[in-house]
């Protein structure tokens, strides 16, 4: 009798509201190829906080760190941050404090990225080089940005401005102990 009903309310379309529900709640629950769950995200380190840009510290030891684009001193809810500016000249971070020089944005190249690989010690997004910035917009868009230029953000939320960002370097949570350094992203506002 429960899939009758079901199967008729898919026919008529009564059905379809709970669909995009249920489908945001299972991707929600991401967890990763060592079965652990995500951690929570942890406040971005500011450098720099004036009325039009913002910049941060984003640290290769830790997991996602989040900047809420809604909670800010001197800032009106009206203002939007949507440009994301990756500065060229960095000290670098590595994720191998040992064994690799640090990197930028780009993350590791040639045969140091050659190494990881065959170590297989997992990243966030495979699309992109052991090392590499990555970020997430709303909780929901994960990109990796592989070199330094300023990057429209609202081009990545669904309603045409970023709530909140989180950055990380492209390595799996479980393996960021043995990272090392940081790189500077800034956020411009927009009118």
């Amino acid at each position: 009798m429960k899939d009758v009903k079901t199967r008729r309310q898919i026919q008529s379309g009564t059905l379809q509201l709970a669909m995009p529900a249920l489908l945001l709640s299972l991707l929600a629950e991401t967890v990763h190829a060592d079965h652990s769950p995500e951690p929570e995200p942890v406040p971005l380190e500011i450098t720099q906080n004036d009325d039009d840009r913002i910049c941060a510290r984003v640290d290769a030891r830790k997991s996602w760190q989040r900047f809420n684009l809604w909670r800010r001193d001197s800032v009106e809810l009206t203002d939007h941050h949507d440009w994301l500016v990756v500065p060229a000249e960095q000290p670098g971070w590595s994720v191998d404090t040992a064994q690799l020089a640090p990197v930028g944005v780009e993350g590791h190249q040639g045969r140091a990225a050659q190494k990881l690989r065959a170590e297989e010690a997992g990243r966030l997004h495979d699309g992109y080089p052991y090392g590499a910035l990555m970020v997430r917009v709303d909780g929901r868009h994960v990109f990796g940005i592989s070199s330094p230029a300023i990057h429209d953000l609202s081009t990545e939320s669904e309603v045409g401005f970023a709530s909140f960002v989180d950055f990380q370097i492209n390595e799996a949570h479980t393996a960021l102990a043995d990272n090392s350094g940081a790189l500077v992203i800034c956020l411009n506002t927009t009118r």
